[in-house]
Parts: structure tokens; C-alpha cells; sequence
């Protein structure tokens, strides 16, 4: 879903989850601008410290407003040793279920999890995943009518969530406890199928439409990261993280309605976070999904390719100059990614002070990590880019200190979902899913941050950050 916000004018028209992702410094303030559902570069940053946030963001076009809850803890207050451990299984169907008592919880969270996401769209059909995703939010079940975007703000005051990566997509809600029974058979109803007309079908294809001229263009803070990171991380098949405006014009509405016939429980992880009974709500899952008929798989992803790198030509018309740089991320788990945690940190904590504001969405996009900044009056887009690199590699390039394991361990171990946050029911019930799907585990992190030398950190910032060349785009008058 889309979503715009005027930081000039704020007014609460909605709340919905912010993105769970690293970012510090207030980028810029806008008179408009809009966040999108694709994992990645999805909202202006907003952010001003090491904080832990609630989830990935929904928007609804250029017209509403939005505020992000603004539940945050500093992670260096929680105990990465006291994780709560979700309870595991799998029902006939298929649909894996994973449900975590948080003590103190004062909502509950329900999140689904499909494995199916952007690098799944035909050849031609860039988006097809995006769009579908819309219309699973906003489509009829057998509870429930057709519904637009104000309809699922007004049902989701404590936020909701939906959102299409590359290889997943996430639909969530967030709800009083009292309410998570009659919440689970809404969840259910939208498992065992949706319909949409023609009409919902056209007016969620304008909202992609618009959301896609934000993510490219309109929007300079979210434009410079999804181009850094198109050019970094291609799409597949010449397509577009998002989609493109010409595949989503030219969808039929009978190829999206047999598309949406993959958002079924073979294909997802529903998993639900609280301080709810475990028991309970496990039989209670079983009774309310387990009679939904599992559903056809979706094709193969196509496999991610590296793409060229450099400097875009910065677009004309913006309001500012900014320049993105793009860094690619190992693949989680050993040493390497040890290694990166640490430089993360280190440029989300120092980043702002030389005007740079560090992007990095462990769960929703773990491949990549962007920092963008503005170009000043006397630099292009290169001499911009150059400076950046400057930085990082002076903020990376001191010895590993002693206490930044253990500091970096605390900043990621929140984010994974490995310390007890009450507060964030949604991190809790998507990082029980996301870290299973990466492989990651508080213990093995624990033991690659412990097992980190300074030696294996200089050479793994030098691969990663230093010498590699990286992508750069630029958009600014």
C-alpha cells in the first residue's frame, strides 16, 4: 500500500508501521512525500538514534498523511539474553505457524509471510507481485467487502502492514489482545482467498502508479536509494523493484486475479506475537486454518544478478540534490557479516555528523545497505559520491575496539528479534519468521561478533566497503 507525509503540515490521518530498518538524522523536511510498500528504500528517514522501530511501510498516495507509531526503545536497554522463543509447527495445509508469548505485551500482532515477492513476476509483468499485494489488502473475503485504503486505517489503529520484497511479501495487523480471536478469522477469510472487481482493480492500479512515481522520481529521498539500489542489485528480466509504469498499465485483471490464487497457505508463514496463551492460540490457529485448501506454488524466482556500477545523471526538475551510494551486503551469518554489523553501526552512529544518513533493513532488505547526503552547491554528483566514499572509509577503517561486539550485538540483536521487547509485538512476529528464513540465530551471531579479530574486520570492510566499487545515483537540480 501507499502513503504520502507532509512533514510540513502533519496531521494524523493514519498510523501505520514504520519500516525496521537502521536510519539516523532527519533527511530533509518536505512539503510532500510519500512512502511506498516495497522492502528497501519505502519512506523519508525521520529518524534521530539507535532506536528499534515497529515495521515495514504502508502508505496511501499523495493526498493522507502519515505518522509512524512511535513505539521506540534504545537497544542498548534490552538483554539480547532474555529472547522469547517462538513455538513452531505445521498445519496439513502446508502453512507454517509460529506463535511467541511477549510477557507485558500490551497489543498482539498478526503477521503472514508469503513466499512469493518480486524476483517471482513473469518475464513483462515487472510488479506483478506489488500489485497483487494491493489488491490481497483491499480485496473481498467471505467476512468482509471490498475495502479501500481508509477502510483499513480506520479497522487498524494500532497499525497494519503490507509489503512486497523481493522473494516474500508481508501482510500484518496489529491489535488489542481482546480482539485477536475475531482478528485470526479475518486473517483466515484472507488466506482462503480473496475477490476483487474490476473497479478496486483500476483504482489500486493508479495507487501503484503513483507510489511507483515516488519511489523513481518524485520523492528525491526515495528515489536516490531505489536507483542506487537498481543499479546495484537489477531487478530480473529488465524489470524494476516495484514494477515498471508499463507493466502495471498493461496488467489484465484475469492474469492478476489467477496470481492471487499463490497467496494460499502452502506458500506462507503465519506467525503471531503477544502476551497471549500459547496453547491456546495454537489450537486456535489449527481450528480457524487448518481446513483451508492449500494452493498452487508460484514460479521459480529468478535469480539476482550484479549490475553495472557508477554514477546516474542526476535527474532534472528536483527539488534538492542528493547522492546515494550503494553497498552490497554478505550473505547473513560468519564472519563477513559479523564484520558489516560492526561497520554499520559504526557509520549509523558517526554517519550524521558528516551529513550522511545510513540505510540498512536487516530483515526486510538484508542484500543492501545505501548512504545517501546532499550535494552541495559546489560539488556534482561524482565529486558528492567521492565524498561519501571519503567518509566511509575513515570511520571504518580504525581498529575493531574492544566493546563493539557486544555494542553491535545489542544495536542488531533488537532487530533480529533476539532481546524481549513488549513494545513491538510486529518486531517480535517478523523477525520469528525473517531470521528462521536467513539463518540467523542469537547464539551464532553472539559467537561470530565474540570470534571477530581486527585483522578479519580490516579485511572484510576493505572487500565490502573499501575497495569494491560501489553504486551511485544521483537525483537534485
Amino acid at each position: 500500500m501507499s502513503c504520502a507525509i507532509r512533514l510540513s503540515r502533519i496531521r494524523l490521518s493514519r498510523i501505520r508501521l514504520a519500516s525496521t530498518r537502521l536510519a539516523i538524522a532527519l533527511l530533509v523536511t518536505l512539503s510532500s512525500c510519500s512512502s511506498d510498500d516495497v522492502a528497501g528504500f519505502t519512506e523519508p528517514v525521520t529518524s534521530t538514534g539507535p532506536t528499534t522501530t515497529t515495521g515495514p511501510t504502508t502508505n496511501t498516495g499523495p493526498t493522507t498523511t502519515t505518522v509512524p507509531i512511535t513505539t521506540t526503545v534504545p537497544v542498548t536497554t534490552l538483554d539480547t539474553t532474555e529472547a522469547a522463543s517462538a513455538e513452531a509447527g505445521e498445519l496439513a495445509n502446508g502453512l507454517d505457524v509460529r506463535v511467541t508469548r511477549v510477557v507485558g505485551a500490551a497489543s498482539t500482532a498478526i503477521v503472514v509471510v508469503f513466499d512469493i515477492g518480486g524476483h517471482h513476476d513473469p518475464a513483462g509483468r515487472s510488479g506483478m507481485a506489488h500489485f497483487a499485494e494491493h489488491l490481497l489488502a483491499t480485496g473481498a473475503t467471505s467476512l468482509e467487502s471490498e475495502r479501500s485504503i481508509e477502510d483499513v486505517v480506520s479497522t487498524y489503529p494500532l497499525g497494519w502492514n503490507a509489503q512486497t520484497g523481493t522473494l516474500t511479501t508481508i501482510y500484518a495487523t496489529v491489535v488489542d489482545p481482546a480482539d485477536l480471536p475475531d482478528e485470526l478469522e479475518r486473517v483466515a477469510a484472507r488466506l482462503a482467498g480473496v475477490s476483487v472487481s474490476d473497479d478496486v482493480i483500476e483504482r489500486e492500479r493508479g495507487r501503484v502508479l503513483v507510489e511507483l512515481g515516488n519511489m523513481y522520481g518524485n520523492i528525491p529521498t526515495l528515489a536516490v536509494g531505489n536507483n542506487a539500489r537498481e543499479q546495484l542489485l537489477p531487478s530480473p528480466h529488465a524489470g524494476r523493484r516495484g514494477g515498471t509504469d508499463g507493466a502495471i498499465s498493461a496488467m489484465r485483471p484475469a492474469e492478476l486475479r489467477e496470481w492471487l490464487a499463490f497467496y494460499n497457505p502452502s506458500n506462507a508463514t503465519l506467525a503471531i506475537a503477544g502476551d497471549v496463551d500459547v496453547a491456546a492460540t495454537m489450537a486456535d490457529i489449527d481450528a480457524l486454518f487448518g481446513s483451508i485448501k492449500a494452493g498452487p506454488s508460484p514460479p521459480p524466482a529468478a535469480r539476482q544478478v550484479d549490475g553495472d556500477v557508477g554514477v546516474v545523471a542526476a535527474a532534472p526538475g528536483s527539488p534538492e540534490a542528493l547522492v546515494g551510494v550503494s553497498f552490497r551486503a554478505p550473505a547473513p551469518g560468519g564472519e563477513a557479516h559479523a564484520a558489516f554489523l560492526v561497520a554499520i553501526r559504526r557509520l549509523f552512529l558517526e554517519g550524521a555528523a558528516h551529513g550522511l544518513t545510513i540505510d540498512h533493513a536487516p530483515l526486510d532488505d538484508p542484500d543492501i545497505a545505501t548512504i545517501v547526503a546532499s550535494v552541495a552547491a559546489d560539488e556534482t554528483t561524482m565529486t558528492a559520491t567521492t565524498r561519501v566514499r571519503d567518509v566511509v572509509a575513515e570511520v571504518l577503517v580504525r581498529p575493531l575496539e574492544a566493546d563493539e561486539g557486544d555494542d553491535t550485538l545489542q544495536l542488531f540483536g533488537a532487530l533480529f528479534g533476539f532481546a524481549a521487547n513488549p513494545a513491538n509485538p510486529y518486531g517480535t512476529a517478523l523477525a520469528s519468521v525473517r531470521t528462521s528464513q536467513l539463518g540467523l540465530t542469537a547464539d551464532q551471531l553472539r559467537a561470530d561478533l565474540s570470534a571477530l579479530t581486527d585483522t578479519a574486520y580490516r579485511q572484510h570492510v576493505d572487500d565490502l566497503f573499501i575497495a569494491p566499487a560501489t553504486s551511485g545515483a544521483g537525483v537534485g537540480s
